[in-house]
């Protein structure tokens, strides 16, 4: 379609032409009967060109689409299927993970899709004027491509130039994504722009409103002068290439007219090379047509490479851990015995620090073991990173897990973190999320509730189990995400449960009331508790104190009371602060 499309431009010029040749006419009669049928060749070429058109852009279109779907459905697959340090790189921020799924699948359709189908018009259109020139005049027509080599290389620079402003404006604005507020409001390097939109209230009560207005927008002004001077350059470059455009239908109106002196061409065939809908610029032959169709192209297609570059880039990483593999050991029973051995972990942001550095202790069939670590110790985070296995063994039921399937694996376990994160959806639809390797019926839903002492709040709400939680669960409580969160991890109905600091960041009410649904949980399954309070952990069947990363003692409560050690002195200490 695109092709017929680019043979209208030819086709009109050669009509176009033999009018201006009918209108040196003598005969009044000769004048009626050509206009007549030259009228009626426009209204046939319009109709084909509508038709022809509609088709072009419709078909481009659709397989834009398509192909924008397909891209973003593959993107967002692979971003999925990534390990969990890889979201901590700073490239992989939230807001540059977002624009990559959002922008860069239409920039490579903005290349790929109807700007493909302008270069097709673009290329038949030329072919079709070369071949015409030869035929009527070969002489005027050589003269005429002469000027192209030199509008090539005034369009090749403008394109350099377009290209490499926008490779620097999309570095601009992904440093502005990614950039950290550290000069006058010290963060973790988070993204600027996701973290001031998702953290609006504290940003407002804060009255920070500016100092991320100020940050973000000198992000943006980074390159700035390097953008004047670009500017400049295009300017100079595009004015060039006007000119030569100019001068070439100078020089080819010139000639022309002593061809046609010295009777080598017609009136009529002169109008068919140089001009069309009486404009000179609008030759298909000219070069000024080609420099347009150039540049405007340029953009689009180096924002389309560099998308490309990006979104191959992460298709062709291979994840550290394979979560949707198909291989492994999927034992049939899974008694919920565990031992690790020489447990070692560090963040992937920071390679050269050990925070795990040879952890070792066992958890029996139905047993609670309570983990404390004397600083910050990112257990569950190790375990749900599952590093390679030169780093870390860690046996289930007498199997090393790197042996085992990891969705296997993964059903097996539940967590509760410290932040439960819920989904802007309904309170059943967040609980039933904690299996989805099937339906989960709203009667265990319901009974999942009732085990995490939520069903009775959800039960006094106007819309029950279908009240939306809001975005990232906002419309409720700390107390009541965590019990939905308990909830959530009971539907799985796990072997092994994890709990993470899960009480630390609710108040002495709230604490209660989670306390007892996690009691309630950990019924008949083997436990992991993370926790800094020590009165959350001292009915646990066996307390690990961990400092510097590696087990200093062991045991029930009362005994490692007895020892007067470590957990002896952070007992008192708690005791006092209380």
């Amino acid at each position: 379609m695109a092709f017929l499309m680019g043979l209208s431009i030819p086709t009109y010029s050669l009509i176009f032409g033999d009018i201006m040749a009918t209108m040196a006419e003598t005969s009044i009669d000769k004048i009626r009967e050509d206009v007549f049928l030259y009228a009626m060749l426009f209204v046939a070429m319009g109709i084909v060109s509508g038709i022809v058109a509609f088709l072009q852009l419709y078909l481009f279109g659709v397989c834009g689409e398509r192909l924008t779907m397909r891209l973003r459905r593959m993107v967002f697959t692979a971003m999925l299927q990534q390990e969990v340090g890889w979201y901590d790189e700073q490239e992989n921020s939230t807001g540059a993970l977002c624009s990559r799924l959002s922008a860069d699948a239409s920039a490579v359709q903005g290349a790929a899709g109807s700007r493909m189908s302008t270069l097709c018009q673009a290329a038949s259109t030329l072919c079709a004027g070369i071949i015409i020139a030869m035929i009527y005049n070969w002489k005027l027509g050589l003269v005429m491509i002469g000027f192209t080599p030199f509008v090539i290389a005034a369009t090749y620079f403008q394109m350099k130039i377009l290209s490499g402003q926008v490779s620097d404006d999309k570095k601009s604005q992904e440093e502005a994504s990614r950039v950290s507020t550290t000069v006058e409001l010290p963060v973790l390097n988070l993204n600027i722009a996701v973290e001031a939109i998702t953290c609006i209230r504290t940003v407002a009560s804060l009255h920070q409103e500016n100092t991320f207005l100020t940050n973000y927008t000198k992000a943006l002004e980074t390159r700035f002068e390097k953008s004047k001077i670009k500017a400049h350059m295009r300017g100079i470059t595009f004015g060039v290439a006007q000119s030569l455009g100019n001068f070439s239908y100078a020089v080819a109106l010139f000639y022309g007219c002593r061809l046609i002196v010295d009777q080598e061409l017609t009136y009529g065939d002169l109008f068919k090379l140089a001009l069309e809908k009486r404009v000179p610029k609008h030759s298909y032959l000219g070069p000024q047509w080609l420099d347009k169709q150039s540049v405007t192209f340029a953009p689009d297609y180096q924002k389309g490479r560099l998308a490309a570059v990006h979104i191959f880039k992460l298709l062709d990483r291979l994840p550290k851990i394979c979560v949707n593999q198909s291989t492994g050991d999927m034992p049939d029973v899974c008694d919920g015995n565990v031992r690790f051995e020489d447990l070692e972990f560090t963040y992937p942001t920071r390679p050269n620090v050990k925070i795990l550095n040879g952890l070792s202790f066992d958890v029996g069939k139905g047993q609670t073991v309570a983990d404390h670590p004397r600083s910050p110790t990112p257990f569950s985070y190790a375990h749900a990173a599952a590093p390679s296995p030169d780093r870390i063994l860690r046996i289930m039921d007498n199997k090393n897990i790197v042996n085992l399937n990891i969705p296997w694996l993964r059903r097996k376990l539940g967590i509760v973190s410290q932040e439960p994160v819920l989904f802007g959806y309904s309170i059943a639809d967040n609980i039933a999320y904690g299996d989805n390797s099937r339906t989960v019926s709203l009667n265990e839903v319901i009974r999942a509730s009732e085990r995490a002492n939520i069903h009775s709040f959800i039960k006094s709400l106007p819309m029950g189990y279908d009240t939306p939680v809001g975005d990232k669960g906002t419309q409720l409580s700390g107390g009541q995400k965590q019990r939905i969160a308990i909830a959530r991890a009971l539907v799985r109905d796990p072997q092994i449960l994890l709990l993470d600091e899960a009480t630390s960041a609710l108040d002495s009410e709230s604490e209660k009331v989670v306390q007892q649904a996690l009691d309630e949980a950990r019924e008949g399954r083997t436990c992991i508790v993370i926790a800094h309070r020590l009165s959350t952990i001292q009915n646990a069947d066996k307390i690990v104190v961990v400092s510097k990363g590696v087990v200093v003692e062991e045991g029930r409560h009362q005994e490692l009371i007895a020892k007067r050690g470590a957990y002896y002195d952070l007992y008192n200490v708690q005791n006092l602060m209380h």
